[in-house]
């Protein structure tokens, strides 16, 4: 998995750069694992977090799974055939909202958000 800090927002291409995720059978445990981790280990620094509740924000329909396969952000296991319903379910509710003193995430959010959809949200 790519480094979950590097979600950018290109302004003058109205573009966010999401890195990609591999999924596969053990992707919902391994990520709730790792939401947990990171919150006990160092809860100033919640980046795998926010960027699980970015990724909740973002996929809420078999439409934004294509969309998101289609830009490879993405990214299932041919061995393991997950369903649009599984993958909905690792993104959704995994998380609560959580902030840290560290908004790098948060920071793109806020700029996506005003630069692109100033009167709608994701």
């Amino acid at each position: 998995m790519a480094c979950t800090r590097y979600v950018i927002f290109n302004e003058k291409t109205k573009t966010l750069h999401l890195p990609k995720i591999p999924l596969n059978s053990t992707s919902l445990v391994v990520f709730r694992n790792l939401v947990m981790y990171e919150t006990m280990a160092n809860p100033e620094s919640l980046h795998f977090k926010q960027y699980a509740e970015l990724m909740g924000a973002i996929v809420d329909t078999a439409k934004d799974l294509l969309l998101l396969r289609d830009f490879k952000v993405l990214e299932v296991d041919e061995n393991y055939q997950m369903s649009d319903a599984e993958i909905l379910e690792i993104f959704n509710g995994m998380t609560g909202p959580m902030r840290s003193k560290d908004a790098t995430i948060d920071e793109q959010i806020e700029e996506t958000n005003n630069k692109c959809y100033n009167k709608l949200q994701w």
